[in-house]
């Protein structure tokens, strides 16, 4: 894609004075394309709340009926034993959806052949996230954001899930699969785990990255 990135960066000094780029891994990609005028600001949704941004830890650990919000990118296929690990450990996950492929499912449904298809990753409407009411799909942020505040962790692959869970005030964990969410979540202090660390044996457990941001006990 680099003919298409030195096109674009080339045409952006005619509409402002820099290039503002998500964290230092696409911040250096440009400058090894000769790009100069390259800032690092990671997310402007994360600024939403200026300097009032506070994260609350609600409970010392999670009980098997805590309140639970995770997201998945549909083709990590390394987050299906995490998700059926945690369908099963705790009855009140909710899993927020943000792929217009499964928006379609939930407003139209699936053929029959389709949604009778097994996969624990939530690409169908077979698990049983969907028959019990556990799906939500949020066309607006507000919602969202007013929903995670009444959540107890939130953690997954999606970046802005993460990201909506701490403008909420509500404790979450990355789960980085990508250079994307990988730089955003260490440029943000974001706590996160690589997607290769997470899927770990009962009884091992590792330090979890991350964390300036302010977080009360």
């Amino acid at each position: 894609m680099e003919r298409s990135v030195r096109a674009f960066v080339a045409a952006v000094p005619d509409r402002g004075p820099s290039i503002g780029v998500r964290g230092e891994m696409t911040a250096d990609y440009l400058r090894g394309l000769g790009v100069r005028d390259v800032e690092v600001i990671g997310c402007p949704s994360m600024f939403m709340w200026r300097d009032r941004l506070g994260v609350e830890k609600r409970t010392p650990t999670l009980a098997p009926d805590g309140r639970i919000s995770i997201t998945v990118s549909p083709y990590v296929r390394a987050m299906v034993p995490i998700v059926m690990r945690h369908v099963e450990r705790y009855p009140n996950l909710t899993y927020v959806a943000q792929d217009l492929e499964t928006l379609d499912k939930l407003v139209r449904g699936e053929p029959p052949r389709e949604a009778a298809r097994q996969d624990p990753i939530p690409v169908h409407t077979s698990p049983p996230v969907f028959a019990q009411d556990q799906v939500r799909f949020y066309l607006d942020p507000w919602p969202w954001i007013e929903d995670l505040r009444a959540v107890d962790f939130s953690f997954g692959t999606r970046i802005h899930g993460s990201i909506a869970a701490i403008l909420a005030g509500t404790p979450t964990v990355v789960l980085a699969h990508d250079s994307r969410t990988l730089e955003l979540a260490r440029y943000f202090g974001i706590p996160y785990r690589r997607i290769t660390d997470a899927d770990e044996k009962p009884g091992r457990r590792r330090a979890v990255r991350g964390g300036r941001l302010r977080v009360a006990q």
